[in-house]
């Protein structure tokens, strides 16, 4: 990405590569109540394999692609239903400017009305966010330059995160461990 203006690049130490499952924020007084709900989710579910397949481009964000087993959408179903009534309704400055594009497409406009999350529910596309582009008329060029190859791993734990600019994973709160 060294020819290319981005916003941020993972690199593991700044910039933590994570599949987000639902992106969200809360007031202080349900933060105890959100760890205590991820930690029950976890509780539930055994870990699983995720295999990861090649790039997309939306927009200015180049996705390394999950595909989008049944294990991985419960996981996905289960973090939304127990954090989502926990958001009050809390939609953030970044939110509204997002409301107030015009190109963003509708339906993630409403998904982020109801959810503060632009890929809740049926716009739901489990990746791993590799960068941002500083000029969308970009990504494609920059996306062709990625070699994609199949991988693998085990997802193993939950994480309770930040949620930095552009999306990004900067800092872990707590974890919680899937069933072995």
């Amino acid at each position: 990405m060294r020819d290319f203006k981005t916003k941020y690049v993972l690199d593991g130490q700044t910039y933590h590569p994570h599949i987000t499952l639902y992106q969200d924020h809360y007031l202080i007084v349900n933060l105890k109540r959100v760890q205590e709900n991820l930690e029950k989710v976890a509780e539930k579910v055994s870990q699983f394999d995720i295999d990861m397949h090649n790039f997309s481009v939306i927009s200015v964000f180049i996705f390394y692609d999950a595909e989008n087993s049944a294990e991985l959408l419960n996981l996905y179903h289960a973090v939304l239903e127990t954090l989502h009534p926990l958001r009050e309704g809390i939609l953030t400055a970044a939110d509204r400017q997002i409301l107030a594009d015009p190109r963003v497409p509708e339906k993630f406009k409403q998904n982020i009305q109801q959810y503060a999350y632009a890929f809740a529910k049926e716009s739901y596309i489990p990746h791993v966010s590799i960068t941002r582009l500083v000029d969308y008329q970009e990504a494609e060029a920059a996306k062709k330059l990625l070699q994609a190859q199949a991988m693998t791993f085990t997802a193993h734990e939950l994480l309770l995160t930040n949620v930095g600019d552009d999306g990004t994973c900067n800092d872990i709160y707590a974890r919680f461990q899937l069933q072995s």
